[in-house]
C-alpha cells in the first residue's frame, strides 16, 4: 500500500491505573517525533488524551491547581481488570472523556498513518484502547506504537495491541523507514542520537502553563532498579546553549513560567551543560522556575552548584536518596554513597533552599529492604531538613532487579499489570500494607513538621 497523503496523526492516549497526577508530565518525546516528522516533509496533527485544559473541560475544571502547573487528571471510574480484582481501590481511566476524544478525531484530516505513545508498562490498556478506536474510525490506515511500554515489553505490544509497527526505544529512523516503505519517499537524512534531535514541537500542546526539557539522555549509572539504561542506551547529551536558544522563543510564545527538566542525570557536568543552559538563557531575557522531577543525583551537589541552582530560578528539587541502608545503596548501583545526602542537604540549605520544595525520593518494596530501613530514612531526612516523597517499588522487566522480585516466574509476570506498585502493595508482596500505609502516615507527619509556616 502506497500512502496517498503526507498526513500524519499522533495520539497521547489515556493511562488506567488507581492513582494518578499531572507533576510536569508532558508528552516530550511525541513532540521531538513530531518535530522530525515535520523536518521529513509530514503534516502532524496532534490529540492528547492527557490534556488538563482540553475544550471539553469545563473552565473550573483547573480552578484548584496546584502551583507550578501541576494539577489532577480529568478521571472515570472503569472495570478493574481481573488481576487487581483484590486491591480495594478505584480504577480509573485518567484522561479526557472518549466522547471528546472522537470528537477531537473529526476534525482531523485523514491520515495517512497513526502514531500513538505509551508510557508506564502496565498502563497499556489506555494506548490498546485508543488503537482500537482509531483503528474503527481509521480502517486501513497504518498505526504505529511507540514509547516505554512498547520498549520494555515489545513481545507483548506486537501480539496485543493491533499497532501495525512497535518501535522499540528511540530508533526514529526505524519509525521513518516504516513510513518510507508505505510513502515511497526515503528519509531526508539519519536522525537516531539524541545530538541529531530538532526542537520538539512545543507548538501542539494547548494551552500549556508548564513545558518539559532535556539537556541530556540516559544516565552514566546502571542502577539495578532502574530501566534508564535498556530505554536510552548510552549517556548523551545536547549544546546546552542551542537548546536554549530553541526554548527562549517558545517560553515567549507560549508565556509559559515553569519549565520541567526531564534529564536522568542533570547534574553530570552541571556547568558544562545545564548550567550553560540556564545562564544562556538568563541572558536572553528568560528565567522560568526550574523544577526536577525526576530526581538530582545528590553527589554532584555541592555550594557552588547550590548557589547555580538557587540563582537561576531552580525552585522544586528533587534528590534520589532510595536507600537509607549503605550497603544496599551500593549493591544497587552505588548512585548514592555515604555522605552525598548530607553534603547535598547541607550544601542547598545554605544556598537559601527550604520546606516543601526540598525533598528526597525513597524507595519502599525493593527486595532486600524492610520497613525500618525505610523509616530509618525518613528520619535522616527530616533531621537533614529534607522533605520525603515515598516511592512504592514496581518491578521492571529486563533490570537486574527483575529476577529478584517474588513472583517473576509466575503466569501472572507475564501480563505487565504484574509490574503495578499498588497491586504488590495490596497483595503484600514484599511489604505488608498496613507498614506501607505506617510509613506514609510518618513521612506526611515529618513533613508537616519540616513545612509548618511554609506557604
Amino acid at each position: 500500500m502506497i500512502l496517498s497523503n503526507r498526513e500524519v496523526l499522533v495520539v497521547n492516549p489515556w493511562f488506567c491505573d488507581f492513582k494518578g497526577y499531572d507533576e510536569w508530565s508532558r508528552p516530550l518525546g511525541l513532540l521531538y517525533v513530531a518535530a522530525v516528522l515535520e523536518r521529513e516533509g509530514w503534516h502532524v496533527t496532534f490529540v492528547d488524551c492527557l490534556d488538563r485544559n482540553h475544550r471539553s473541560l469545563p473552565e473550573s475544571f483547573n480552578e484548584r491547581a496546584a502551583k507550578y502547573g501541576c494539577g489532577k487528571y480529568p478521571e472515570e471510574e472503569i472495570e478493574k481488570p481481573p488481576m487487581y480484582r483484590k486491591v480495594k481501590r478505584r480504577y480509573k481511566r485518567y484522561g479526557i472523556s472518549e466522547a471528546a476524544f472522537l470528537a477531537d478525531l473529526r476534525d482531523v484530516p485523514p491520515p495517512a498513518a497513526i502514531i500513538v505513545g505509551s508510557l508506564v508498562t502496565f498502563w497499556y490498556e489506555g494506548p490498546f484502547r485508543a488503537i482500537g478506536l482509531l483503528k474503527r474510525l481509521f480502517p486501513g490506515t497504518p498505526v504505529v506504537l511507540g514509547g516505554i511500554y512498547a520498549t520494555l515489553c515489545r513481545e507483548h505490544a506486537v501480539a496485543r495491541s493491533g499497532a501495525d509497527f512497535v518501535v522499540r526505544g528511540h530508533d526514529i529512523d526505524g519509525l521513518l523507514s516504516f513510513l518510507s516503505d508505505l510513502s515511497g519517499v526515503r528519509p531526508k537524512r539519519s536522525w537516531n542520537g539524541f545530538a541529531n534531535y530538532p526542537a520538539p514541537l512545543y507548538g501542539l500542546l494547548d494551552r500549556p502553563v508548564a513545558v518539559p526539557v532535556m539537556t541530556s539522555m540516559g544516565c552514566p549509572f546502571r542502577c539495578s532498579y532502574c530501566a534508564s539504561s535498556i530505554l536510552n542506551g548510552g549517556f548523551s547529551g545536547r549544546d546546552p546553549v542551542a537548546l536554549a536558544e530553541e526554548l527562549a522563543p517558545v517560553l515567549m510564545e507560549l508565556g509559559v513560567s515553569d519549565v520541567a527538566f526531564y534529564d536522568d542525570a542533570l547534574l553530570v557536568d552541571y556547568f558544562g551543560r545545564t548550567g550553560a543552559f540556564v545562564e544562556r538563557l538568563s541572558s536572553l531575557g528568560f528565567r522560568p522556575r526550574f523544577h526536577t522531577p525526576n530526581a538530582m543525583h545528590a553527589r554532584y551537589v555541592d555550594d557552588a552548584v547550590a548557589e547555580s541552582l538557587r540563582e537561576h530560578g531552580f525552585v522544586s528539587l528533587r534528590l534520589g536518596f532510595e536507600f537509607s541502608d549503605e550497603d544496599m545503596m551500593r549493591r544497587t548501583g552505588g548512585k548514592v554513597r555515604g555522605g552525598d545526602v548530607e553534603r547535598a542537604a547541607s550544601a542547598l540549605r545554605r544556598a537559601g533552599f527550604r520546606g516543601r520544595d526540598l525533598k528526597a525520593y525513597l524507595l519502599a518494596g525493593v527486595p532486600g529492604t524492610d520497613a525500618g530501613s525505610v523509616e530509618s530514612g525518613l528520619r535522616r531526612c527530616h533531621d537533614l531538613g529534607l522533605t520525603t516523597h515515598i516511592s512504592e517499588y514496581s518491578p521492571i522487566p529486563g533490570t537486574a532487579m527483575w529476577g529478584a522480585f517474588p513472583g517473576v516466574d509466575s503466569e501472572e509476570a507475564g501480563d505487565p499489570l504484574f509490574h503495578n506498585n499498588t497491586y504488590h502493595i495490596y497483595n503484600g508482596t514484599v511489604m505488608p500494607l498496613d507498614e506501607y500505609d505506617r510509613l506514609k502516615s510518618l513521612s506526611r507527619s515529618l513533613n508537616s513538621d519540616l513545612c509548618r509556616g511554609c506557604d
